[in-house]
């Protein structure tokens, strides 16, 4: 087997403290305390490099969880509060979040929200005035018609292959999701409704219902103000 020399040394001129092979420099330490790996020049605390544009391997890896720990992954702030971290054992991602309940929870303040892998959508509560502007009233035009060409469907979402990165069919168990097409759907609810995952989202759906209902009502009192003046008609020939 070839035979490797490690050496530890202080380059000349330099303040840098040295780990390297008689073939790399494998990582550097300097005085300000930034530690490089795979890199000799630093630009942060710690920082990993490939230098190589095509990966054989992972840059970093953290393992952890199970028996021995909940997290396999945390970055905190100075006061101990939560910036980053995952969930070993249930997968899901915090962001400002030190206890993710869901696939991915985002924190920040009254604001945030989080994506739920059930309706594969992203949810926030942020719908008080305070935090919008430029609101309008806003209805879907020509909704009643529209109605009449959406398909409520039931699907199965395919899965992607990390290493072809290719979509692939999903196997029989994979459960269904209950929603619609986003390339079935009228172009005046793809305008204002839909949401970046190609279906209606839960605010979509809130306008769409609207929508339709104000429609109908305005329908409804239409024929409510026809129906009166209808009879009014047949009081009036009644009384000739």
């Amino acid at each position: 087997a070839d035979t490797v020399n490690w050496s530890i040394y202080q380059p000349t001129n330099s303040d840098n403290l040295t780990f390297a092979s008689a073939i790399n420099r494998w990582m550097v330490i300097q005085k300000q305390g930034n530690v490089g790996i795979g890199t000799e020049s630093p630009g942060s605390t710690l920082e990993v490099s490939s230098n190589t544009q095509v990966l054989g391997q992972n840059i970093l890896t953290v393992r952890g969880g199970g028996s021995g720990g909940r997290y396999g992954f945390s970055v905190k702030d100075l006061g101990g509060n939560t910036i980053f971290q995952t969930d070993n054992l249930t997968y899901n991602v915090g962001i400002g979040s030190a206890t993710p309940s869901r696939l991915l929870t985002m924190e920040s303040g009254n604001s945030g929200g989080y994506y739920s892998s059930t309706d594969k959508q992203w949810h926030n509560g942020v719908c008080f005035a305070e935090y919008k502007v430029n609101i309008a009233d806003y209805n879907v035009p020509d909704i009643l018609d529209a109605v009449n060409k959406v398909n409520l469907r039931k699907y199965q979402y395919k899965d992607y292959n990390r290493d072809t990165k290719e979509l692939e069919m999903p196997s029989p168990t994979k459960p269904y999701v209950y929603g619609y097409v986003y390339d079935e759907l009228p172009d005046n609810l793809k305008g204002s409704v839909v949401g970046e995952n190609g279906g209606l989202t839960m605010n979509g759906l809130f306008v769409y219902i609207t929508s339709i209902a104000k429609e109908q009502q305005k329908t409804i009192n239409e024929q409510k103000l026809e129906i009166e003046n209808l009879k009014s008609e047949i009081e009036n020939l009644k009384n000739k």
